[in-house]
Protein backbone atom coordinates (compact mmCIF):
# COMPACT_ATOMS: atom_id res chain seq x y z
CA UNK A 1 0.00 0.00 0.00
CA UNK A 2 1.17 3.54 -0.74
CA UNK A 3 3.49 2.52 -3.56
CA UNK A 4 3.37 4.42 -6.85
CA UNK A 5 3.89 2.34 -10.01
CA UNK A 6 7.36 3.10 -11.33
CA UNK A 7 6.04 4.24 -14.71
CA UNK A 8 3.81 6.81 -12.95
CA UNK A 9 6.44 8.37 -10.71
CA UNK A 10 6.49 12.15 -11.35
CA UNK A 11 10.02 13.51 -11.72
CA UNK A 12 10.97 17.21 -11.55
CA UNK A 13 11.44 18.51 -15.09
CA UNK A 14 13.30 21.74 -14.33
CA UNK A 15 15.62 20.52 -11.58
CA UNK A 16 19.30 21.07 -12.28
CA UNK A 17 20.41 18.34 -9.88
CA UNK A 18 22.12 15.25 -11.29
CA UNK A 19 19.67 12.74 -9.80
CA UNK A 20 16.38 13.40 -11.69
CA UNK A 21 17.87 12.83 -15.20
CA UNK A 22 19.33 9.43 -14.31
CA UNK A 23 16.06 8.47 -12.60
CA UNK A 24 14.21 9.46 -15.78
CA UNK A 25 16.54 7.21 -17.78
CA UNK A 26 15.94 4.31 -15.41
CA UNK A 27 12.20 4.91 -15.59
CA UNK A 28 12.47 4.79 -19.38
CA UNK A 29 14.23 1.39 -19.16
CA UNK A 30 11.49 0.08 -16.90
CA UNK A 31 8.76 1.28 -19.30
CA UNK A 32 10.46 -0.17 -22.41
CA UNK A 33 9.51 -3.86 -22.22
CA UNK A 34 11.84 -5.18 -24.91
CA UNK A 35 14.78 -3.32 -23.39
CA UNK A 36 14.24 -4.22 -19.75
CA UNK A 37 13.51 -7.83 -20.70
CA UNK A 38 16.91 -8.20 -22.36
CA UNK A 39 18.72 -6.35 -19.57
CA UNK A 40 17.15 -8.45 -16.82
CA UNK A 41 17.91 -11.60 -18.79
CA UNK A 42 21.60 -10.66 -18.83
CA UNK A 43 21.61 -9.70 -15.16
CA UNK A 44 19.90 -12.90 -14.14
CA UNK A 45 22.29 -15.02 -16.17
CA UNK A 46 25.43 -13.39 -14.80
CA UNK A 47 24.45 -12.34 -11.27
CA UNK A 48 22.05 -15.10 -10.22
CA UNK A 49 23.31 -17.92 -12.44
CA UNK A 50 22.84 -21.30 -10.82
CA UNK A 51 22.55 -19.86 -7.30
CA UNK A 52 19.55 -20.66 -5.17
CA UNK A 53 17.05 -17.81 -4.82
CA UNK A 54 17.77 -17.19 -1.13
CA UNK A 55 18.77 -13.54 -1.46
CA UNK A 56 18.04 -10.73 0.96
CA UNK A 57 14.55 -9.22 1.35
CA UNK A 58 14.01 -6.18 -0.85
CA UNK A 59 16.91 -6.97 -3.16
CA UNK A 60 16.29 -7.87 -6.81
CA UNK A 61 17.90 -7.27 -10.17
CA UNK A 62 16.13 -3.93 -10.59
CA UNK A 63 17.62 -2.64 -7.32
CA UNK A 64 21.11 -3.62 -8.46
CA UNK A 65 20.71 -1.78 -11.76
CA UNK A 66 19.18 1.36 -10.20
CA UNK A 67 21.58 1.73 -7.27
CA UNK A 68 24.66 0.93 -9.34
CA UNK A 69 23.69 3.59 -11.89
CA UNK A 70 22.79 6.23 -9.29
CA UNK A 71 26.06 5.79 -7.39
CA UNK A 72 28.13 6.57 -10.49
CA UNK A 73 25.82 9.30 -11.80
CA UNK A 74 26.21 11.24 -8.55
CA UNK A 75 29.91 10.35 -8.16
CA UNK A 76 29.06 9.19 -4.65
CA UNK A 77 30.23 6.49 -2.26
CA UNK A 78 28.24 3.73 -0.57
CA UNK A 79 27.57 5.92 2.46
CA UNK A 80 25.71 8.42 0.34
CA UNK A 81 23.99 5.62 -1.56
CA UNK A 82 22.79 4.17 1.76
CA UNK A 83 21.26 7.51 2.72
CA UNK A 84 19.56 7.98 -0.65
CA UNK A 85 18.17 4.46 -0.78
CA UNK A 86 16.67 4.82 2.69
CA UNK A 87 15.55 8.46 2.71
CA UNK A 88 15.23 9.94 -0.81
CA UNK A 89 11.57 9.65 -1.80
CA UNK A 90 12.12 9.88 -5.58
CA UNK A 91 14.82 7.20 -5.64
CA UNK A 92 12.73 4.93 -3.43
CA UNK A 93 9.76 5.24 -5.78
CA UNK A 94 11.95 4.35 -8.78
CA UNK A 95 13.14 1.34 -6.77
CA UNK A 96 9.50 0.33 -6.47
CA UNK A 97 9.30 1.08 -2.73
CA UNK A 98 7.19 3.38 -0.60
CA UNK A 99 8.42 7.01 -0.60
CA UNK A 100 8.98 6.79 3.16
CA UNK A 101 10.54 3.75 4.80
CA UNK A 102 8.29 2.07 7.36
CA UNK A 103 9.47 0.61 10.66
CA UNK A 104 8.84 -2.92 9.44
CA UNK A 105 10.95 -2.50 6.29
CA UNK A 106 14.50 -3.70 6.42
CA UNK A 107 16.79 -0.74 5.60
CA UNK A 108 19.60 -0.69 3.08
CA UNK A 109 23.01 -0.93 4.72
CA UNK A 110 26.47 0.04 3.54
CA UNK A 111 27.70 -3.57 3.62
CA UNK A 112 24.78 -5.04 1.67
CA UNK A 113 25.02 -2.28 -0.92
CA UNK A 114 28.69 -2.95 -1.60
CA UNK A 115 28.17 -6.73 -1.66
CA UNK A 116 25.31 -6.58 -4.18
CA UNK A 117 26.50 -3.81 -6.50
CA UNK A 118 30.20 -4.71 -6.63
CA UNK A 119 29.75 -8.23 -8.13
CA UNK A 120 28.40 -6.68 -11.35
CA UNK A 121 31.43 -6.98 -13.64
CA UNK A 122 32.39 -4.86 -16.63
CA UNK A 123 31.95 -7.90 -18.85
CA UNK A 124 28.25 -7.89 -17.94
CA UNK A 125 27.88 -4.14 -18.39
CA UNK A 126 29.15 -4.16 -22.00
CA UNK A 127 26.02 -5.74 -23.56
CA UNK A 128 23.75 -3.72 -21.23
CA UNK A 129 25.42 -0.47 -22.29
CA UNK A 130 25.08 -1.46 -25.94
CA UNK A 131 21.37 -2.21 -25.51
CA UNK A 132 20.75 1.10 -23.74
CA UNK A 133 22.62 3.15 -26.34
CA UNK A 134 20.93 1.42 -29.26
CA UNK A 135 17.47 1.97 -27.81
CA UNK A 136 18.29 5.46 -26.50
CA UNK A 137 19.29 6.89 -29.85
CA UNK A 138 15.60 7.30 -30.58
CA UNK A 139 15.34 9.94 -27.85
CA UNK A 140 17.83 12.10 -29.76
CA UNK A 141 16.20 11.97 -33.15
CA UNK A 142 15.72 15.54 -34.27
CA UNK A 143 12.24 15.62 -35.62
CA UNK A 144 12.67 19.30 -36.41
CA UNK A 145 15.75 18.48 -38.47
CA UNK A 146 13.83 15.87 -40.46
CA UNK A 147 10.88 18.17 -41.07
CA UNK A 148 13.22 21.03 -41.99
CA UNK A 149 15.08 18.79 -44.45
CA UNK A 150 11.76 17.89 -46.08
CA UNK A 151 10.93 21.58 -46.31
CA UNK A 152 14.33 22.34 -47.81
CA UNK A 153 13.85 19.68 -50.48
CA UNK A 154 10.42 21.11 -51.23
CA UNK A 155 11.87 24.63 -51.54
CA UNK A 156 14.65 23.41 -53.85
CA UNK A 157 12.15 21.67 -56.09
CA UNK A 158 9.82 24.67 -56.22
CA UNK A 159 12.56 27.28 -56.60
CA UNK A 160 15.07 25.62 -58.93
CA UNK A 161 12.88 23.24 -60.88
CA UNK A 162 9.60 25.11 -60.85
CA UNK A 163 11.01 28.65 -60.95
CA UNK A 164 8.71 29.68 -58.09
CA UNK A 165 9.54 32.49 -55.68
CA UNK A 166 9.28 31.16 -52.12
CA UNK A 167 7.26 33.52 -49.86
CA UNK A 168 9.32 34.88 -46.98
CA UNK A 169 6.88 33.64 -44.32
CA UNK A 170 7.41 30.04 -45.49
CA UNK A 171 11.19 30.18 -45.09
CA UNK A 172 13.02 28.87 -42.04
CA UNK A 173 16.34 30.45 -41.06
CA UNK A 174 17.33 28.52 -37.93
CA UNK A 175 16.87 24.96 -36.74
CA UNK A 176 17.38 25.77 -33.07
CA UNK A 177 15.62 29.17 -33.03
CA UNK A 178 12.57 28.81 -35.32
CA UNK A 179 11.44 32.38 -34.60
CA UNK A 180 14.50 33.78 -36.45
CA UNK A 181 13.77 35.99 -39.44
CA UNK A 182 15.89 36.89 -42.47
CA UNK A 183 16.48 40.64 -42.68
CA UNK A 184 17.51 42.19 -46.00
CA UNK A 185 19.97 44.96 -45.13
CA UNK A 186 20.11 46.57 -48.56
CA UNK A 187 23.90 46.73 -48.23
CA UNK A 188 26.76 45.04 -50.00
CA UNK A 189 27.99 43.22 -46.90
CA UNK A 190 26.23 41.55 -45.26
CA UNK A 191 23.23 41.65 -47.64
CA UNK A 192 21.09 39.55 -45.25
CA UNK A 193 21.23 39.12 -41.48
CA UNK A 194 19.32 36.70 -39.25
CA UNK A 195 17.45 37.86 -36.19
CA UNK A 196 14.63 40.34 -35.60
CA UNK A 197 14.17 43.97 -36.47
CA UNK A 198 14.19 46.30 -33.46
CA UNK A 199 12.61 49.75 -33.85
CA UNK A 200 14.41 52.36 -31.74
CA UNK A 201 13.28 55.90 -30.97
CA UNK A 202 15.75 58.34 -29.44
CA UNK A 203 15.49 61.90 -28.19
CA UNK A 204 17.96 64.75 -28.92
CA UNK A 205 20.11 63.61 -25.99
CA UNK A 206 20.55 60.14 -27.49
CA UNK A 207 18.39 58.38 -24.88
CA UNK A 208 16.19 55.57 -26.21
CA UNK A 209 12.57 56.50 -25.46
CA UNK A 210 10.97 53.47 -27.08
CA UNK A 211 12.10 50.09 -28.38
CA UNK A 212 10.04 47.39 -30.02
CA UNK A 213 11.06 43.97 -31.33
CA UNK A 214 9.19 43.56 -34.58
CA UNK A 215 7.27 40.37 -35.37
CA UNK A 216 6.68 41.52 -38.95
CA UNK A 217 9.28 42.83 -41.37
CA UNK A 218 7.22 45.67 -42.88
CA UNK A 219 8.39 48.88 -41.19
CA UNK A 220 5.57 50.99 -42.62
CA UNK A 221 3.03 49.26 -40.35
CA UNK A 222 4.86 50.55 -37.28
CA UNK A 223 4.49 54.34 -37.80
CA UNK A 224 1.11 54.94 -36.12
CA UNK A 225 1.71 52.35 -33.39
CA UNK A 226 5.01 54.06 -32.54
CA UNK A 227 3.35 57.49 -32.42
CA UNK A 228 0.71 56.12 -30.03
CA UNK A 229 3.36 54.69 -27.72
CA UNK A 230 5.14 58.05 -27.58
CA UNK A 231 2.05 60.23 -27.19
CA UNK A 232 0.82 58.10 -24.29
CA UNK A 233 3.55 58.94 -21.73
CA UNK A 234 4.74 62.29 -23.20
CA UNK A 235 1.54 63.84 -24.58
CA UNK A 236 1.07 65.89 -27.74
CA UNK A 237 3.08 68.79 -26.30
CA UNK A 238 5.99 66.54 -25.42
CA UNK A 239 6.58 65.31 -28.98
CA UNK A 240 7.34 68.24 -31.29
CA UNK A 241 8.74 66.21 -34.17
CA UNK A 242 9.17 62.62 -35.23
CA UNK A 243 11.57 61.67 -38.00
CA UNK A 244 11.66 58.30 -39.77
CA UNK A 245 13.89 56.89 -42.45
CA UNK A 246 12.59 55.97 -45.91
CA UNK A 247 11.82 52.38 -44.93
CA UNK A 248 8.75 53.61 -43.00
CA UNK A 249 7.36 55.60 -45.92
CA UNK A 250 3.65 55.22 -46.64
CA UNK A 251 1.24 57.95 -47.75
CA UNK A 252 -1.61 56.97 -45.43
CA UNK A 253 0.74 56.74 -42.45
CA UNK A 254 2.18 60.19 -43.19
CA UNK A 255 -1.26 61.78 -43.38
CA UNK A 256 -2.32 60.24 -40.06
CA UNK A 257 0.96 61.17 -38.41
CA UNK A 258 0.57 64.85 -39.32
CA UNK A 259 -2.75 64.94 -37.46
CA UNK A 260 -1.06 64.22 -34.12
CA UNK A 261 2.52 65.44 -34.42
CA UNK A 262 3.25 68.89 -35.89
CA UNK A 263 6.42 67.92 -37.67
CA UNK A 264 6.29 64.36 -38.91
CA UNK A 265 9.17 63.55 -41.23
CA UNK A 266 8.50 60.62 -43.54
CA UNK A 267 10.64 60.91 -46.67
CA UNK A 268 9.22 59.07 -49.64
CA UNK A 269 11.08 56.11 -50.99
CA UNK A 270 11.73 56.11 -54.73
CA UNK A 271 10.68 58.65 -57.32
CA UNK A 272 8.78 61.76 -56.12
CA UNK A 273 6.25 63.88 -58.00
CA UNK A 274 6.39 67.68 -58.09
CA UNK A 275 4.27 68.14 -54.95
CA UNK A 276 6.26 65.61 -52.94
CA UNK A 277 9.52 67.13 -54.12
CA UNK A 278 8.40 70.60 -53.01
CA UNK A 279 7.32 69.27 -49.61
CA UNK A 280 10.68 67.64 -48.97
CA UNK A 281 12.52 70.84 -49.94
CA UNK A 282 11.10 72.61 -46.91
CA UNK A 283 13.51 73.67 -44.18
CA UNK A 284 12.26 71.12 -41.66
CA UNK A 285 13.16 68.32 -44.08
CA UNK A 286 16.69 69.68 -44.19
CA UNK A 287 17.18 70.19 -40.44
CA UNK A 288 15.38 67.29 -38.71
CA UNK A 289 16.82 64.44 -40.80
CA UNK A 290 20.29 65.58 -39.74
CA UNK A 291 19.31 64.88 -36.14
CA UNK A 292 17.77 61.61 -37.28
CA UNK A 293 21.15 60.47 -38.60
CA UNK A 294 22.41 60.24 -35.01
CA UNK A 295 20.32 57.10 -34.47
CA UNK A 296 22.73 55.21 -36.71
CA UNK A 297 25.52 55.82 -34.23
CA UNK A 298 23.16 54.95 -31.36
CA UNK A 299 22.30 51.59 -32.90
CA UNK A 300 25.99 50.95 -33.55
CA UNK A 301 26.70 51.72 -29.90
CA UNK A 302 24.04 49.19 -28.89
CA UNK A 303 25.73 46.53 -31.01
CA UNK A 304 29.02 47.19 -29.22
CA UNK A 305 27.29 46.89 -25.84
CA UNK A 306 25.90 43.38 -26.26
CA UNK A 307 23.14 43.59 -28.87
CA UNK A 308 25.20 42.31 -31.77
CA UNK A 309 24.40 38.66 -31.02
CA UNK A 310 21.81 37.28 -28.60
CA UNK A 311 22.97 34.24 -26.55
CA UNK A 312 19.60 33.75 -24.79
CA UNK A 313 17.28 31.04 -26.07
CA UNK A 314 13.78 31.46 -27.47
CA UNK A 315 11.80 34.48 -28.64
CA UNK A 316 10.97 35.65 -25.07
CA UNK A 317 14.69 35.41 -24.29
CA UNK A 318 15.48 37.52 -27.35
CA UNK A 319 13.06 40.26 -26.25
CA UNK A 320 14.31 40.15 -22.66
CA UNK A 321 17.92 40.41 -23.83
CA UNK A 322 17.02 43.39 -26.01
CA UNK A 323 15.23 45.11 -23.13
CA UNK A 324 18.23 44.77 -20.82
CA UNK A 325 20.49 46.02 -23.61
CA UNK A 326 18.42 49.19 -24.02
CA UNK A 327 18.33 49.72 -20.24
CA UNK A 328 22.12 49.32 -20.00
CA UNK A 329 22.61 51.70 -22.94
CA UNK A 330 20.47 54.42 -21.31
CA UNK A 331 22.24 53.98 -17.96
CA UNK A 332 25.58 54.30 -19.76
CA UNK A 333 24.47 57.54 -21.43
CA UNK A 334 23.11 59.01 -18.20
CA UNK A 335 26.20 57.94 -16.27
CA UNK A 336 28.47 59.63 -18.81
CA UNK A 337 26.52 62.85 -18.39
CA UNK A 338 26.65 62.67 -14.60
CA UNK A 339 30.39 62.06 -14.61
CA UNK A 340 31.03 65.15 -16.74
CA UNK A 341 29.22 67.27 -14.13
CA UNK A 342 31.35 66.06 -11.26
CA UNK A 343 34.37 68.18 -10.39
CA UNK A 344 37.66 66.48 -11.18
CA UNK A 345 39.35 64.81 -8.26
CA UNK A 346 42.09 66.90 -6.71
CA UNK A 347 45.57 65.40 -6.88
CA UNK A 348 46.87 64.16 -3.53
CA UNK A 349 48.81 66.74 -1.57
CA UNK A 350 52.27 65.98 -0.24
CA UNK A 351 53.40 67.80 2.85
CA UNK A 352 57.01 68.07 3.93
CA UNK A 353 57.91 68.54 7.56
Amino acid sequence: MGRTPIERVVLPVRSRDELPPVLAGLQWIFQTRELNGQIFEWLEKKVVGDKEATGRPGWDLWHILVLGSVRLALDGDYDRLEYLANDDSLLRQILGLNPTRSDSEKPFHYQTLSENVCPVEEELLQPIKALVVQAGRGAFKKRKAVSLMIKQLDWVERRLLGGETIPHEEKSFSLFEPHTQGIAKGKLFPPVERGHKVVLTTDPHGLILDDKVRDQLNDADEVIALADRLLGPYGSTGVASLSFDKGFSRKQARQLLELYIPQGILPKRGKRNRQEHAREQQRRFAVLPRQHNAIESDSNCLEHHGLNRCPDKGYPGFKRYTGFGVLAYNLHKIGQRLLTRRPPAEPPRVFCA
